[in-house]
C-alpha cells in the first residue's frame, strides 16, 4: 500500500539545514514579488508588452520577475514599481 503525503508533510518532516532554509527563503521572496508585479500590472489591464515598454525593460524581464525566477537588478525593478506608480521597499536585517 503506498503512503501518499503532502508536501507540507515532507517538509515538515525534513527540518532544512541553514543554507537551504535561505535559498527557500529567496525563492519564496522573488515569487511573491513577481506575484504582486503581475497583480498591480492586471489591475491596469495592462499586459507584459505595454509594462515593459513603459517601463524601459524587456518583455523577456517582465515575463521571468513575474514567474518568480528572476531577481532583476535594481534598477529595473524601480522603473517596473515606477510605472505601476508603486513603491518598492528594501529592508537590510540581522541574518
Amino acid at each position: 500500500m503506498t503512503v501518499r503525503t503532502t508536501f507540507e508533510d515532507l517538509k515538515a518532516s525534513r527540518p532544512l539545514n541553514a543554507a537551504l532554509r535561505a535559498e527557500q527563503a529567496a525563492v519564496e521572496r522573488d515569487y511573491a514579488l513577481g506575484a504582486r508585479i503581475r497583480e498591480l500590472r492586471a489591475g491596469r489591464g495592462w499586459d507584459q508588452a505595454h509594462l515593459a515598454s513603459e517601463a524601459g525593460v524587456p518583455v523577456e524581464t517582465v515575463d521571468m520577475i513575474e514567474l518568480g525566477e528572476l531577481a532583476s537588478n535594481l534598477a529595473e525593478l524601480q522603473r517596473i514599481c515606477a510605472t505601476l506608480e508603486a513603491r518598492l521597499e528594501l529592508q537590510i536585517v540581522p541574518a
